[in-house]
C-alpha cells in the first residue's frame, strides 16, 4: 500500500502563509524506530502492553528510554519530516512553530485517522 500525502497550509495573512506537501514516513524511513519501540515494549512489558493504561510515570519511563536509543519525538521530527516534505523542495522547517511540527508528524506517522492505516 503506497504512503498518502496531503497539503497542509500554515500561518495566517499577516504573517503569510505556508503550503506544504507532506508524505508519510514510508517502511524504510520506520524500521529504526520500529525495531526501537519494539525493545522498548519488550523491556516494559511489566507494565502490561495497554500503554493507554499505564500511569504518567511509567508513560516517562517509556519516553525517555526511546530518547536514550534515539528514536523518540525529536528524531521523529528532524529525521523523518524533512524527509517527507514533497514541496517545496528546499523547505527551512524553523519557520514552523512546534505545534506545527507536531501536526505534521502526527501525519507522517499515521495517526491521524485520514493518515492511519485501514483495518480490513
Amino acid at each position: 500500500m503506497p504512503v498518502m500525502k496531503k497539503e497542509f497550509e500554515f500561518g495566517d495573512d499577516e504573517s503569510g502563509k505556508v503550503k506544504l506537501v507532506v508524505r508519510q514516513a514510508s517502511g524504510l524511513d520506520r524500521m529504526k524506530w520500529e525495531a526501537a519501540q519494539g525493545r522498548a515494549l519488550r523491556k516494559f512489558r511489566d507494565f502490561g502492553m495497554a500503554i493507554e493504561e499505564w500511569t504518567e510515570d511509567q508513560q516517562s519511563e517509556f519516553v525517555e528510554y526511546l530518547d536514550q536509543e534515539n528514536v523518540g519525538v525529536e528524531m521523529q521530527i528532524t529525521e523523518w519530516i524533512p524527509k517527507c516534505i514533497v514541496e517545496p523542495v528546499d523547505f527551512d522547517l524553523g519557520v514552523l512553530t512546534s505545534n506545527e511540527l507536531r501536526e505534521l508528524l502526527m501525519f507522517v506517522r499515521g495517526d491521524t485517522n485520514e493518515g492511519a492505516v485501514p483495518l480490513v
